[in-house]
């Protein structure tokens, strides 16, 4: 197979050290999923059937749940979180963009940039 010319700009030396690549958030996405057992083990409800843009669940495990979001689509999204998985204060463990907004607490209305996925944690 032959070497994409682009080799020497898009290789994964050059991914392990920016942490907007798509390598550095499916890092992170790993580490979180053995960091936090109800990624794996919790009951899974998914929360936006009627939206086809956008497939959003929760994932409810003792006493914390996951709440993940994902935009599938090439134009930006407002998506609302049901108040119920917005209680005791949110926080965000990762997006495939970053924002500059790690640890943000949970709005309401949140805003997807094309194919951006979102994971939170939450206080239940």
């Amino acid at each position: 197979m032959r070497v994409n010319n682009n080799h020497a700009t898009i290789n994964v030396k050059n991914r392990e050290k920016d942490e907007a690549s798509v390598l550095s958030f499916c890092k992170r996405m790993i580490q979180n999923r053995k960091d936090y057992h109800r990624v794996v083990h919790g009951d899974l409800t998914l929360l936006s059937e009627e939206d086809e843009r956008v497939f959003a669940y929760t994932c409810q495990h003792k006493s914390m749940s996951t709440s993940v979001v994902m935009n599938f689509g090439r134009d930006e999204v407002s998506y609302n979180i049901p108040e119920d998985d917005m209680a005791g204060g949110a926080k965000t463990t990762g997006s495939s963009i970053p924002t500059g907004q790690e640890d943000a607490k949970l709005q309401q209305g949140i805003k997807l940039e094309p194919f951006e996925d979102q994971v939170w944690l939450v206080p239940t």
